[in-house]
């Protein structure tokens, strides 16, 4: 069963570990070595330069056209919703205190 698109080929990932391991213990963790193949063996060097660029590159481009005079009334109609839905019905006069003709002691 062929393994899923995108996945990374577990064998192999463990073969570049294994190399990468086996040139740190030759060379060390710094960059003498490729500096060395750079200056030494410039066709060499751009060869591994070229093998670590992508071959081919997969890119997905979608645009959706709008016409922005619909798009500007339904924004029109969406304001005009939400001012409508915030005007309340109520008494004004509610806050006016009335006086009591007759208090009792």
């Amino acid at each position: 069963m062929p393994r899923p698109k995108g996945s990374k080929n577990v064998a192999s990932l463990a073969a570049k570990e294994r190399i990468a391991w086996a040139f740190e213990r030759v060379n060390g963790t710094g960059n003498t070595w490729l500096l060395k193949q750079a200056e030494e063996n410039p066709a060499i060097f751009a060869s591994l330069v070229a093998r670590c660029i992508p071959v081919e590159s997969a890119v997905s481009v979608s645009h959706v056209l709008i016409s922005l005079g619909d798009e500007m009334q339904q924004a029109a109609n969406r304001l005009n919703a939400m001012r409508d839905a915030r005007i309340l019905e109520h008494d004004d006069t509610a806050h006016i205190h009335q006086p009591i003709d007759n208090i009792e002691d």
